[in-house]
Formats: structure tokens, C-alpha cells, sequence
């Protein structure tokens, strides 16, 4: 920032809190965003006195360090008696012989911070309100601890170096997220958990045992999210109360035993298909991703075809369309039984979605260049589907105003051309035998370089509308 500038800043916030002074008003939400420097130190600490003395309710700073210049926080904000959240990055503690004394917090979020242990122990007593806590890319200490007397409703812990042992004993927590992209083991601690409602553990130490010995201590589990946990290999995931799972990346995993009779939303994200479910009567929404590692040489074997099929019988899936992509061709199923269709010779998918509505289809197969040149939609009998589609892909296509205010554009502003062809054929599926099944393969020609929308570009199909 230019110095004429700076002092530009500096005056109108000075300006800002001196009037809020004179009137006598009271401030709801201070934020405050900038790199440290010695030129703004003295001005950022009046500044942040200034709110704390007209009673701020929610306080955020973001300091970024240049240079290791670091901003201390001032001793007014541990004493805050009106501050009901508090958001600190890049923050210097005062010394831990300042009292911490925030009678009205209830969310607290520390990050790229050093903490001292002393303040940990003493945090809950000082701020006995506090439900949410987040503790993000902090160090200094080696332990945490949640005493059983704690309201404390939710805990993020994200990559804090250092940390071996987490112990919660408060049975009021509902959300636990643990994260840490290193391999070195830390001790959970969740046995009191026993309302924990959702649970995200992005873990590489995660193992099978550790797994189970969690897991079975959370009958009221309502979301469990497993990333990254390459220990991971035969798991069994049960609960009558869960109703969303995600397993994504957890790459040693061979075999994921689900029974959630009341799944309603579902995402697997991995290289192969290890999930076999027991049943899937009230699911809504899935997706699944199978993309392989550009250097690993893994095949489609059987056993995953089969689990996926197997998947598509054992879901409720009245009502929702089925869709299936390569990085080459995208597959519109309007009904289940006629993905594993021989005449629909489906190959290994890129990707599986599951939803009622087409406008979501098309939305996640074309959200990313280069897009497919070849949309295939199958259908049974005289169907109305695939004319839906074409309604959808047709829509707004001349001019679209989607993205008008977005520097980065959707698949609506370079597709220029649809083409289509339909044909019969008779169903080779015993589930189908009989019916005629109708396909449609769309052509989509697109914008080559993806600069930008232009009208000019704009080519209008000879025919307007899908017989």
C-alpha cells in the first residue's frame, strides 16, 4: 500500500471509531484484515481498543505477518466482558499472566497462532459459555483436554503441530473434525462422546482397529466423513441414525461394509469401488467418483462392477436419474435397471451420480474443461426424458446471463452446437426383457479456447426443438 494511501486508511478508521465514540454507539462486528507492518502496529492496537471499549460483540483480526513482524493482541481483548465471538489469525497472545476473562464467548477460533498450554487449562473456566471451538494450524501445545463440565457443542482441530493427545471428556459435544495431513500419530480420546452427532476425521494414521474402537462409541451418529485415512483397508460403518457418508481418497481401502438403513446421502471418492451396502430404502443423493492415479495402473475388475450394480439394486431409486461420464462421454439412465443393460455397453465410470433433477446432472459433468464432446441419455419407450435434456443443454445457449457478474464462466457460454440422433433397440436385460429402449446421442461442439463468452461464436442449431 502506497504511503499516501496507507494514511488515507488510517485516517477514515480513525474518523470511523471517533464518531462511534461521540455518538456513544455501541459496535456489533469489527473486522479487521491486514499485513503487519511497523507503520500500522500502533494504529491496528488503538483501533481494536477503540471497538473493545464500545462493547464489540463479534471480533475478527487477520494479521498477516511480513517480515516476522507479528501483531500482539492487546490485554483489553482477554478481558472483553461483550465479546461473544472471537476470530484471531496470525495473533500474539498477551503474556500468561494476563487473565482471561470473556464471561460471554461462545466461539472462539484461533489460527496460525502459538498457544500456551496454561491458557488451554484455563480457557473453559474463564469462558464458560464457550460451545464452539476451532483451533487451526496452531502449536505450543502437546495436549488438549475438554473437562467433562464443558458446554463445549463443537471442535475443529486442523494441523496443529505437536499435538499427541486429545481427551474430551464433556458428553454435550455434537461435531468433532480432526485434521492433520502429517503421519504422526495422535491418541483420541472421544468415550464421553456419546450425543457426537457429526464426525470428519482427515487422518493418514487412521487405521482399521482405531477405526471400529471409535466408531462403536457413537450410536447417535447422524454424518461421518472418512478422507485421507490410508490406514484404512475392511471396515464395517453401521448406525440407525446415519444419514450422510463420505469416504473420499482413503486409498488402501478394499472392502467398506455399510448397513445405515436411513442413508440419505452418500459420496465415495477413490480408485475403486469398495462399498456394499445392505439396504439403501430412503437415499436421495449420491456420488461417486472413480478416478484412478495418473501413475498407478489399476483396472476395473469384476468384483468392483459387480459391487456397483449390486449398489443400483440394493437403492430405493424411484424418482432419481442415473448418471455415468468418462473425461470422453457422459451416460444418462433414466431408470437404474438400464445401466447394466447389454445393449447399453456402459464402460469403468469416471464418475456416478444419483439425483431427480437434470439441471444437477448436467452440472456436474460439465463443470470442468475440457467438456465431453458426446452426451448418450437412454431411455424406455416414448419417454419425454431425452427431450428434457435437450431443453436443458438448449437453454440460454444464444445469450446466456448465468454468469454475468463471474469472471469464470459455465459450460453455457462455450457450448455453440447440438446435434442429436435417436434409435430403438430391444432390452437384453432380464429385468427389462421386452421393452424397447430408446437412445439418444447428443453431439456437443464447443468453444476450443475457453477465453471468454462470445456472441459471435454463437451458432444457432438447424433444428430448434427435439422431435
Amino acid at each position: 500500500m502506497k504511503k499516501k494511501s496507507l494514511d488515507e486508511y488510517k485516517n477514515m478508521m480513525s474518523q470511523l471509531l471517533k464518531c462511534r465514540q461521540e455518538q456513544s454507539l455501541n459496535i456489533f462486528k469489527f473486522r479487521l484484515r491486514f499485513s503487519v507492518t511497523n507503520k500500522l502496529l500502533p494504529d491496528a492496537e488503538s483501533w481494536v481498543s477503540a471497538v473493545i471499549e464500545r462493547n464489540v460483540r463479534e471480533l475478527e483480526i487477520y494479521a498477516k505477518s511480513i517480515r516476522s513482524i507479528q501483531f500482539c493482541l492487546p490485554v483489553s481483548v482477554m478481558s472483553g466482558s461483550s465479546i461473544t465471538v472471537l476470530n484471531l489469525y496470525g495473533c500474539i497472545l498477551p503474556t500468561s499472566k494476563i487473565k482471561v476473562d470473556l464471561p460471554k464467548l461462545q466461539k472462539l477460533s484461533l489460527k496460525n497462532m502459538n498457544i500456551p498450554l496454561t491458557f488451554l487449562v484455563h480457557l473453559f473456566s474463564c469462558c464458560p459459555l464457550i460451545d464452539d471451538l476451532r483451533l487451526i494450524e496452531c502449536s505450543g501445545f502437546k495436549t488438549l483436554s475438554i473437562s467433562v463440565s464443558s458446554k463445549l457443542k463443537r471442535l475443529d482441530v486442523h494441523k496443529c503441530e505437536g499435538l499427541k493427545t486429545i481427551v474430551i471428556e464433556t458428553p454435550k459435544l455434537q461435531s468433532f473434525w480432526y485434521f492433520y495431513d502429517k503421519k504422526k500419530r495422535c491418541t483420541l480420546n472421544l468415550l464421553a462422546c456419546r450425543d457426537l452427532k457429526d464426525l470428519v476425521l482427515e487422518y493418514p494414521r487412521m487405521n482399521d482397529e482405531l477405526f471400529h474402537e471409535i466408531i462403536s462409541e457413537f450410536p447417535r451418529l447422524e454424518k461421518l466423513v472418512l478422507s485421507r485415512c490410508y490406514g484404512l483397508k475392511t471396515i464395517q460403518v453401521s448406525g440407525n441414525k446415519l444419514k450422510k457418508l463420505v469416504i473420499r481418497r482413503c486409498r488402501k481401502l478394499v472392502e467398506a461394509q455399510v448397513d445405515a438403513p436411513n442413508l440419505v446421502s452418500l459420496e465415495y471418492h477413490g480408485q475403486r469401488m469398495p462399498l456394499s451396502f445392505r439396504t439403501l430404502s430412503c437415499l436421495k443423493e449420491a456420488l461417486l467418483r472413480f478416478d484412478p492415479h495418473a501413475k498407478a495402473k489399476i483396472d476395473w475388475k469384476a468384483e468392483d462392477a459387480n459391487r456397483l450394480q449390486s449398489f443400483f439394486c440394493t437403492s430405493n431409486l424411484k424418482g432419481l436419474k442415473v448418471m455415468t461420464w468418462t473425461k470422453q462421454e457422459v451416460h444418462i439412465f433414466e431408470d437404474n435397471l438400464l445401466v447394466f443393460d447389454p445393449s447399453s455397453k456402459i464402460r469403468m465410470p469416471h464418475s456416478v451420480i444419483l439425483s431427480a433433477c437434470s439441471q444437477d446432472l448436467l452440472a456436474e459433468a460439465l463443470k470442468s474443461w475440457p467438456y465431453q464432446s458426446k452426451l448418450l441419455v437412454y431411455s424406455l419407450g416414448n419417454s419425454e426424458f431425452p427431450r428434457d435434456i435437450y431443453n436443458e443443454l438448449n437453454q440460454g445457449k444464444e445469450d446466456p446471463k448465468c454468469c454475468a457478474y463471474f469472471k469464470n464462466k459455465c459450460w453455457r457460454h462455450y457450448l455453440k452446437k447440438i446435434t442429436y440422433e435417436k434409435w430403438f433397440s430391444e432390452s437384453c436385460g432380464q429385468s427389462l426383457a421386452g421393452l424397447q429402449v430408446q437412445n439418444t446421442e447428443f453431439e456437443l461442439d464447443w468453444n476450443t479456447t475457453k477465453r471468454g463468452w462470445k456472441k459471435e461464436n454463437s451458432v444457432v442449431p438447424k433444428r430448434s426443438k427435439i422431435d
